[in-house]
């Protein structure tokens, strides 16, 4: 990760790729941006992406496996902007690529660094923005060329309420389920068991690749919202959540588990995958 000092100066080839629904990186698959052709590079194509490594921001420079010539050097550097097109964040790219070959950065950014730390220097309606230049052309420079795409990501937003009757009267071992329709042929399939340490355990498992932030609440009696413990999980298997303790609901029966029926309240943000991504213009066709 390193400032940018040098983010007026020209490049023959400049690529602006626009990651719109973004209010965080949930996306199950690594988010790959428009292709693109590069000025010099005729018969190559090009992709940047993003994906997410370690609580960073993994950002990549992809090669397709074109028609070019086997081996290509590049020499151009990646940013991530600020909400007024300065870049925060820049890496530089000295790589000879292959076809099919790509260059990677696992550390280009801190995830809690964009989208917490300094958000609003990020983020601009919930949109991220990278700047991909290019400094070394193959052939003589006519002129300065730019490509502008974007990409908007399905993030889905989910609400669910889930009461159980006669929940005190579960026992060890035993367990309720249920299944709640994300989208369309898309589910979770949630269990909830009394484990023998007195322990209520849930288990969720999805017949999709996702990605959610997930808060899930108790309800009271009152309407008020309980909150039992807020989640950030990427699902392609199984996965446990320890919930509450049996004691807990026990000691506030009449607010919580009235008439023994324990009803909580699911909100999921879920990332799908990408929803539309277009080349928006080049300033000269290629």
């Amino acid at each position: 990760m390193a400032d940018n000092n040098d983010g007026n100066i020209l490049a023959p080839f400049t690529y602006i790729w626009a990651i719109e629904n973004c209010p965080t990186l949930l996306s199950p698959f690594p988010i790959l941006s428009p292709l693109f052709i590069i000025d010099g590079y005729r018969k190559t194509h090009w992709c940047l992406g993003i994906a997410e490594s370690d609580n960073h921001i993994q950002c990549f420079v992809q090669r397709q496996d074109d028609s070019g010539p086997k081996f290509i050097n590049h020499s151009s550097e990646i940013s991530l902007l600020d909400t007024e097109g300065c870049p925060l964040i820049t890496d530089t790219v000295q790589w000879s690529f292959k076809k099919g070959g790509s260059h990677k950065k696992s550390t280009f950014a801190l995830i809690r660094d964009v989208f917490n730390l300094r958000r609003d220097k990020f983020l601009s309606n919930d949109t991220l923005t990278f700047r991909f230049r290019c400094f070394s052309i193959q052939q003589a420079i006519i002129r300065i060329n730019m490509c502008c795409a974007r990409t908007r990501l399905d993030i889905q937003r989910r609400s669910f309420h889930w009461t159980i009757r006669d929940f005190d009267s579960l026992g060890v071992g035993e367990h309720v389920s249920r299944s709640l329709v994300v989208t369309e042929n898309k589910c979770l399939f949630l269990t909830l068991q009394l484990t023998e340490e007195g322990n209520v355990k849930m288990r969720m498992a999805p017949n999709f690749a996702v990605r959610f932030n997930l808060r899930i609440s108790v309800l009271e009696t009152t309407g008020r919202f309980r909150t039992a413990i807020i989640c950030r999980c990427k699902m392609q298997d199984l996965q446990h959540i320890h919930l509450m303790s049996k004691a807990d609901l026990e000691a506030n029966r009449e607010l919580i588990l009235p008439a023994g029926i324990l009803t909580l309240r699911y909100e999921f943000i879920l990332g799908i995958g990408i929803a539309h991504e277009e080349i928006e213009s080049y300033r000269f066709a290629p």
